[in-house]
């Protein structure tokens, strides 16, 4: 992945525990479309091989747009739609890698998380972006219906192998 960073193809940064890593778009796509390129392949192979023999991490793809609305011919109906296909692209690219699918997830937020104004080419240019945030992962919960006389809502309050006893209030229900 060396190489890929002092060629300016891949930053990484941490933060509170997270490391990030991101790629510019123009690096993994051509534009308004979702199919990964030959540069951005190899870019992802790098980190395919970083990220294939972690334990106990979760690997979140993020895929980000500029404001610049999608013309018709682009396939997809808004950049909400493309945002989420570019990163559910990346996270299936991984996966194929040997990179463990329990890990991965995928999460489109089209143009509403800029990292500077969109009020530029050079600057629309850094907002359409692919990050790939690896974290601990935290305790997974078993969520599953919980039957009770009232009508049946999802329970995550109990552990695999409990069984749920009294009404659990939940915020919002």
């Amino acid at each position: 992945m060396q190489e890929q960073i002092a060629s300016g193809q891949v930053e990484i940064s941490e933060l509170r525990g997270k490391m990030t890593v991101k790629l510019k778009d123009k690096v993994l796509f051509a534009p308004a479309s979702a199919g990964l390129n030959k540069e951005g392949k190899t870019a992802l192979d790098a980190v395919a091989s970083a990220f294939r023999e972690l334990k106990g991490k979760n690997v979140v793809v993020a895929g980000y747009t500029d404001d610049v609305p999608l013309g018709s011919n682009s396939g997809f109906p808004d950049n909400w739609a493309l945002s989420t296909a570019r990163a559910v692209d990346v996270v299936r690219y991984l996966q194929s890698k040997g990179v463990s699918q329990a890990m991965l997830g995928a999460a489109g937020f089209s143009e509403y998380r800029p990292v500077v104004p969109n009020n530029s080419a050079a600057n629309r240019s850094q907002n359409r972006r692919i990050e790939i945030a690896l974290t601990a992962a935290e305790g997974r919960r078993s969520w599953r219906l919980r039957r009770s006389r009232s009508p049946a809502r999802l329970d995550s309050g109990t552990r695999r192998g409990e069984v749920a006893s009294g009404p659990r209030v939940f915020p919002g229900s």
